[in-house]
């Protein structure tokens, strides 16, 4: 083989090779929905996940939620939670944060 020939392949086994880009590290953190409020109607029951799937919670109703990167973090890093869910009809504002009503 010629020193060319010799080249051309350790250049492409290394153009192949590993870009130095971790795919071990965990997705980013899902958002923290936004619970603050001024009235009731400021806040309503949206579905922030946990690892075991849905997961409802009272939140201001323009807060972003991502039930499917809660599940995907999860998943990575091994981890669960408790299954099950609280039973929430309505919340209500208190002391300017949403909250299950009574």
């Amino acid at each position: 083989m010629t020193r060319l020939t010799v080249f051309a392949f350790a250049f492409a086994f290394i153009a192949g090779c590993d870009t130095g880009e971790s795919t071990d590290e965990p997705p980013p953190a899902p958002p923290t929905p936004d619970t603050s409020c001024n009235t009731d109607g400021d806040c309503e029951v949206k579905d922030v996940g946990n690892c075991c799937g849905y997961y409802p919670a009272c939140v201001n109703k323009a807060a972003v939620t991502d039930p499917d990167a809660v599940k995907a973090r999860c998943a990575k890093e091994g981890t669960g939670s408790v299954c099950g869910y609280p039973d929430i009809e309505r919340c209500a504002c208190k002391d300017n944060r949403c909250e299950r009503a009574q």
